[in-house]
Protein backbone atom coordinates (compact mmCIF):
# COMPACT_ATOMS: atom_id res chain seq x y z
CA UNK A 1 0.00 0.00 0.00
CA UNK A 2 1.41 3.81 -0.87
CA UNK A 3 0.19 6.64 0.81
CA UNK A 4 0.99 9.99 1.85
CA UNK A 5 3.09 10.38 5.18
CA UNK A 6 1.59 10.86 8.90
CA UNK A 7 3.58 12.55 11.33
CA UNK A 8 3.72 9.03 13.07
CA UNK A 9 5.84 7.91 10.14
CA UNK A 10 8.00 10.42 10.30
CA UNK A 11 10.63 9.15 13.12
CA UNK A 12 10.83 5.66 11.05
CA UNK A 13 11.71 7.40 7.89
CA UNK A 14 14.37 9.44 9.60
CA UNK A 15 15.76 5.93 10.99
CA UNK A 16 15.28 4.91 7.30
CA UNK A 17 17.16 7.64 5.59
CA UNK A 18 19.98 7.46 8.60
CA UNK A 19 20.23 3.99 7.20
CA UNK A 20 20.02 4.64 3.32
CA UNK A 21 21.86 7.85 3.37
CA UNK A 22 25.58 9.34 5.12
CA UNK A 23 24.44 12.86 5.54
CA UNK A 24 25.20 14.32 9.29
CA UNK A 25 22.75 14.18 12.04
CA UNK A 26 22.47 18.34 11.54
CA UNK A 27 21.63 17.84 7.73
CA UNK A 28 19.18 15.19 8.47
CA UNK A 29 17.52 17.08 11.16
CA UNK A 30 17.74 20.22 8.72
CA UNK A 31 15.86 18.58 6.19
CA UNK A 32 13.26 16.76 8.05
CA UNK A 33 12.55 19.80 9.16
CA UNK A 34 12.23 22.20 6.84
CA UNK A 35 12.18 20.30 3.03
CA UNK A 36 10.04 17.64 4.52
CA UNK A 37 6.07 17.60 4.33
CA UNK A 38 4.32 14.76 4.84
CA UNK A 39 2.04 16.16 1.66
CA UNK A 40 4.86 15.42 0.07
CA UNK A 41 6.09 12.02 0.95
CA UNK A 42 4.83 9.16 -0.56
CA UNK A 43 5.00 6.31 1.49
CA UNK A 44 4.93 1.96 0.90
CA UNK A 45 4.10 0.28 3.07
CA UNK A 46 4.53 -3.43 3.47
CA UNK A 47 1.93 -5.48 5.60
CA UNK A 48 0.21 -2.55 5.13
CA UNK A 49 2.06 -0.65 8.22
CA UNK A 50 5.64 -0.62 7.87
CA UNK A 51 7.42 1.77 5.85
CA UNK A 52 9.87 -0.09 3.59
CA UNK A 53 10.49 2.71 0.90
CA UNK A 54 9.61 6.59 0.32
CA UNK A 55 10.61 9.72 -1.81
CA UNK A 56 9.76 13.11 -1.65
CA UNK A 57 8.05 15.38 -4.19
CA UNK A 58 9.50 18.70 -4.08
CA UNK A 59 7.51 21.35 -6.30
CA UNK A 60 9.77 23.64 -9.07
CA UNK A 61 9.74 25.39 -11.79
CA UNK A 62 11.84 25.30 -14.70
CA UNK A 63 11.78 27.94 -17.52
CA UNK A 64 12.32 26.65 -20.85
CA UNK A 65 12.59 29.25 -23.65
CA UNK A 66 9.90 32.01 -22.12
CA UNK A 67 7.50 29.75 -20.66
CA UNK A 68 7.86 28.48 -17.48
CA UNK A 69 6.13 24.95 -16.47
CA UNK A 70 5.34 22.69 -13.04
CA UNK A 71 8.00 20.31 -12.36
CA UNK A 72 8.21 17.88 -8.92
CA UNK A 73 11.68 17.30 -8.22
CA UNK A 74 12.03 13.58 -6.52
CA UNK A 75 14.24 13.30 -3.53
CA UNK A 76 15.23 11.20 -0.66
CA UNK A 77 14.38 8.08 -2.58
CA UNK A 78 14.99 5.35 -0.14
CA UNK A 79 14.28 1.86 -0.23
CA UNK A 80 15.10 -0.30 3.87
CA UNK A 81 18.23 -2.15 3.16
CA UNK A 82 16.35 -5.24 4.19
CA UNK A 83 13.66 -4.72 1.59
CA UNK A 84 15.47 -3.68 -1.74
CA UNK A 85 15.14 -5.60 -4.88
CA UNK A 86 11.49 -6.37 -4.29
CA UNK A 87 10.35 -3.87 -6.80
CA UNK A 88 9.06 -1.45 -4.23
CA UNK A 89 10.94 1.81 -5.61
CA UNK A 90 9.30 1.04 -9.03
CA UNK A 91 6.09 1.34 -7.73
CA UNK A 92 6.21 4.68 -6.08
CA UNK A 93 8.06 6.08 -9.19
CA UNK A 94 4.70 5.07 -10.79
CA UNK A 95 2.59 6.35 -8.23
CA UNK A 96 4.29 9.79 -8.15
CA UNK A 97 4.17 10.10 -12.02
CA UNK A 98 0.30 9.57 -11.04
CA UNK A 99 0.57 12.21 -8.42
CA UNK A 100 2.44 14.77 -10.10
CA UNK A 101 -0.09 14.70 -13.23
CA UNK A 102 -2.75 15.11 -10.78
CA UNK A 103 -0.65 18.50 -9.74
CA UNK A 104 -0.39 19.62 -12.90
CA UNK A 105 3.10 19.01 -12.90
CA UNK A 106 4.69 18.67 -16.76
CA UNK A 107 8.06 17.48 -15.96
CA UNK A 108 9.60 15.63 -13.06
CA UNK A 109 13.40 15.68 -12.54
CA UNK A 110 16.31 14.15 -10.13
CA UNK A 111 19.80 13.74 -9.96
CA UNK A 112 20.54 10.09 -9.45
CA UNK A 113 23.34 9.25 -6.49
CA UNK A 114 24.80 7.10 -8.28
CA UNK A 115 25.95 6.01 -11.59
CA UNK A 116 24.25 3.02 -11.86
CA UNK A 117 20.87 4.57 -10.81
CA UNK A 118 20.55 6.17 -14.54
CA UNK A 119 20.27 3.05 -16.02
CA UNK A 120 17.49 2.21 -13.45
CA UNK A 121 15.82 5.53 -13.63
CA UNK A 122 15.54 5.21 -17.51
CA UNK A 123 13.13 2.38 -17.34
CA UNK A 124 10.77 4.52 -15.91
CA UNK A 125 10.60 7.48 -18.47
CA UNK A 126 13.84 9.14 -17.36
CA UNK A 127 16.66 10.78 -19.42
CA UNK A 128 19.79 12.27 -19.02
CA UNK A 129 19.67 16.38 -18.81
CA UNK A 130 21.56 18.91 -17.02
CA UNK A 131 25.20 19.40 -18.09
CA UNK A 132 28.16 20.06 -15.95
CA UNK A 133 31.47 20.95 -16.37
CA UNK A 134 34.34 21.95 -13.72
CA UNK A 135 36.93 24.71 -14.80
CA UNK A 136 40.00 24.43 -12.73
CA UNK A 137 41.62 28.66 -11.90
CA UNK A 138 44.45 29.71 -10.26
CA UNK A 139 43.85 32.66 -8.42
CA UNK A 140 47.46 33.85 -8.55
CA UNK A 141 47.29 34.79 -12.14
CA UNK A 142 44.39 37.16 -11.49
CA UNK A 143 45.06 40.49 -10.88
CA UNK A 144 42.01 42.71 -9.68
CA UNK A 145 40.77 44.27 -7.06
CA UNK A 146 38.60 43.05 -4.35
CA UNK A 147 36.84 45.98 -1.49
CA UNK A 148 33.34 45.47 -3.04
CA UNK A 149 33.20 41.95 -2.19
CA UNK A 150 31.18 41.03 0.97
CA UNK A 151 31.96 37.34 2.71
CA UNK A 152 29.05 35.88 4.82
CA UNK A 153 29.44 32.47 6.71
CA UNK A 154 26.06 32.18 8.45
CA UNK A 155 22.42 33.83 7.92
CA UNK A 156 23.73 36.56 10.56
CA UNK A 157 23.79 40.10 9.03
CA UNK A 158 23.26 38.28 5.56
CA UNK A 159 21.32 40.45 3.17
CA UNK A 160 19.04 38.03 2.20
CA UNK A 161 16.41 40.34 0.06
CA UNK A 162 19.20 41.59 -2.35
CA UNK A 163 21.47 38.76 -2.30
CA UNK A 164 17.94 36.49 -3.72
CA UNK A 165 16.68 39.05 -5.79
CA UNK A 166 20.67 39.10 -7.30
CA UNK A 167 20.46 35.40 -7.52
CA UNK A 168 16.81 35.25 -9.24
CA UNK A 169 17.32 37.40 -11.51
CA UNK A 170 20.72 35.79 -12.62
CA UNK A 171 18.34 32.42 -13.09
CA UNK A 172 15.13 34.37 -15.20
CA UNK A 173 18.10 35.70 -17.52
CA UNK A 174 18.96 32.46 -18.77
CA UNK A 175 16.78 31.13 -21.54
CA UNK A 176 16.60 27.12 -19.67
CA UNK A 177 16.62 26.92 -16.41
CA UNK A 178 15.46 25.13 -12.98
CA UNK A 179 13.96 27.97 -10.93
CA UNK A 180 13.95 28.64 -7.09
CA UNK A 181 11.28 30.78 -4.73
CA UNK A 182 13.24 32.48 -1.68
CA UNK A 183 12.27 29.52 0.31
CA UNK A 184 14.08 27.02 -1.91
CA UNK A 185 17.25 29.30 -2.23
CA UNK A 186 16.79 30.03 1.65
CA UNK A 187 17.34 26.00 1.76
CA UNK A 188 20.13 26.23 -0.37
CA UNK A 189 21.71 28.19 1.75
CA UNK A 190 21.13 26.30 4.93
CA UNK A 191 22.58 23.36 3.70
CA UNK A 192 25.72 25.75 2.01
CA UNK A 193 26.12 26.61 5.82
CA UNK A 194 25.51 23.23 7.29
CA UNK A 195 28.47 22.27 5.40
CA UNK A 196 30.87 25.21 6.49
CA UNK A 197 30.49 26.87 3.22
CA UNK A 198 30.57 30.76 2.47
CA UNK A 199 28.52 33.06 0.11
CA UNK A 200 31.01 36.13 -1.54
CA UNK A 201 28.73 38.79 -2.60
CA UNK A 202 29.52 41.21 -4.99
CA UNK A 203 26.85 43.73 -4.50
CA UNK A 204 24.33 43.74 -7.40
CA UNK A 205 26.77 42.32 -9.92
CA UNK A 206 28.19 38.81 -8.54
CA UNK A 207 27.42 36.02 -6.21
CA UNK A 208 29.43 32.95 -5.58
CA UNK A 209 28.71 29.68 -3.08
CA UNK A 210 32.16 27.95 -2.02
CA UNK A 211 32.74 25.17 0.04
CA UNK A 212 36.31 23.58 1.08
CA UNK A 213 37.17 20.18 -0.83
CA UNK A 214 37.00 17.00 2.22
CA UNK A 215 38.96 15.20 0.27
CA UNK A 216 41.63 17.27 -0.81
CA UNK A 217 43.82 19.50 1.12
CA UNK A 218 43.74 23.36 -0.05
CA UNK A 219 41.49 22.84 -2.76
CA UNK A 220 38.10 24.98 -3.18
CA UNK A 221 34.99 23.89 -4.58
CA UNK A 222 32.60 26.93 -5.94
CA UNK A 223 29.54 25.31 -5.92
CA UNK A 224 27.99 27.86 -8.53
CA UNK A 225 29.22 31.60 -9.70
CA UNK A 226 26.97 34.51 -11.33
CA UNK A 227 27.63 37.61 -12.48
CA UNK A 228 27.26 40.65 -14.64
CA UNK A 229 30.61 40.80 -16.60
CA UNK A 230 33.68 38.48 -17.04
CA UNK A 231 35.50 41.22 -15.05
CA UNK A 232 32.90 40.97 -11.82
CA UNK A 233 33.89 37.10 -12.24
CA UNK A 234 37.65 37.94 -12.17
CA UNK A 235 36.78 40.09 -8.81
CA UNK A 236 34.80 37.32 -6.84
CA UNK A 237 37.64 34.48 -8.08
CA UNK A 238 40.44 36.70 -6.85
CA UNK A 239 38.77 37.41 -3.57
CA UNK A 240 38.39 33.40 -3.51
CA UNK A 241 41.46 33.00 -3.92
CA UNK A 242 43.02 35.10 -1.32
CA UNK A 243 40.51 34.50 1.67
CA UNK A 244 41.22 30.63 1.45
CA UNK A 245 44.98 31.03 0.49
CA UNK A 246 44.88 28.42 -2.36
CA UNK A 247 46.31 28.20 -6.06
CA UNK A 248 43.38 26.05 -6.69
CA UNK A 249 40.12 27.20 -7.37
CA UNK A 250 37.56 24.51 -8.87
CA UNK A 251 34.19 26.07 -10.37
CA UNK A 252 31.34 23.75 -10.69
CA UNK A 253 28.50 24.25 -13.25
CA UNK A 254 29.94 26.29 -15.73
CA UNK A 255 28.58 26.63 -19.27
CA UNK A 256 27.86 23.81 -21.59
CA UNK A 257 30.42 22.74 -23.82
CA UNK A 258 32.03 19.51 -25.48
CA UNK A 259 32.59 18.38 -22.18
CA UNK A 260 29.76 18.87 -20.28
CA UNK A 261 28.65 15.79 -18.48
CA UNK A 262 24.94 15.13 -18.38
CA UNK A 263 24.67 14.81 -14.55
CA UNK A 264 20.61 14.73 -13.82
CA UNK A 265 17.29 13.11 -15.41
CA UNK A 266 14.09 14.50 -17.09
CA UNK A 267 10.98 12.80 -17.70
CA UNK A 268 7.73 14.41 -19.34
CA UNK A 269 4.84 13.69 -17.70
CA UNK A 270 2.62 15.09 -20.20
CA UNK A 271 3.60 13.40 -23.75
CA UNK A 272 2.27 16.89 -25.73
CA UNK A 273 5.79 18.73 -24.51
CA UNK A 274 7.88 15.84 -25.06
CA UNK A 275 9.56 18.03 -28.05
CA UNK A 276 10.57 20.76 -25.90
CA UNK A 277 12.53 19.42 -23.58
CA UNK A 278 16.55 21.06 -24.29
CA UNK A 279 19.39 18.69 -22.87
CA UNK A 280 20.93 21.80 -21.60
CA UNK A 281 18.83 23.07 -18.79
CA UNK A 282 20.50 24.58 -15.91
CA UNK A 283 20.47 23.42 -12.54
CA UNK A 284 23.33 24.04 -10.16
CA UNK A 285 24.30 20.97 -7.88
CA UNK A 286 23.29 23.74 -5.48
Amino acid sequence: MIIYSTKELKPKLIEMWKLCFEDSDEFVQFYFDKVYQDNNTLVLLADNSIPVASLQILPYQIKIGEKIYNAGYISGAMTHPEHRKKGYMAQLLKAAAKQMKKQGFIFSFLIPQEEWLFDFYVKYGYEKAFPMTTENVNPANIHAESERVEVYADFENLPLEQIYHLYSGFLTQKENVVLKTKEQFCFILEDLFIDEGYIFYLKENGIAFVVEDEDESNAIFIKEILYTSNNCKQFLLSVIGKFFQTNKLTIENTQPSENSNLYGMIKVLDKSYAKIIPENIYMNTM
